[in-house]
């Protein structure tokens, strides 16, 4: 069981309430990564969410000519897996643990069983993800329009 002052911290549980996050704390469970080990690789099928409670992983993935390209860092409170888990689709991207990292993490199933039995804490969880994913795309479009205008100048 986890404390709910920890799964507070966590961007994709914040709006939960105490309740919420009781339910939370009974269906996740920790899982501890060394600096360098893989928590998910591209091309897998996703069947779990994670959430960093402690330290920071690195989201990449391999180019066609073997180069590793940096996507983005996250830190404690961030999640990932997320549209894997709720789309079955394999992985776009590898995430490996910068250094020791805490995360806590929740099946596909019990993520399912929750989301039927607490909609209305579904509708939060899906709400932080819909402004996350909306936020990854501002970000790439922004990257397209710079790139688009260093090569046309």
């Amino acid at each position: 069981m986890w404390d709910i002052e920890q799964l507070k911290e966590i961007k994709l549980f914040k709006d939960l309430s105490i309740k919420e996050l009781e339910s939370i704390s009974n269906i996740a469970r920790v899982q501890k990564y060394k600096a360098g080990e893989i928590i998910i690789k591209e091309n897998e099928i996703g069947k779990e969410l994670y959430a960093i409670v402690e330290g920071s992983v690195r989201i990449s993935k391999l180019l066609p000519g073997g180069e590793k390209v940096t996507f983005t860092t996250l830190k404690k409170g961030n999640f990932f897996g997320e549209l894997s888990l709720l789309t079955q689709k394999a992985h776009s991207a590898t995430a490996e643990a910068i250094e020791d990292t805490q995360l806590v993490v929740i099946s596909k199933i019990d993520f399912d069983r929750f989301i039927e039995t607490s909609p209305q804490a579904g509708f939060k969880i899906f709400k932080v993800i819909i402004v996350e994913i909306s936020d990854l795309l501002n970000q790439m479009n922004n990257r397209f329009i710079d790139m688009m205008g260093y090569m046309w100048h």
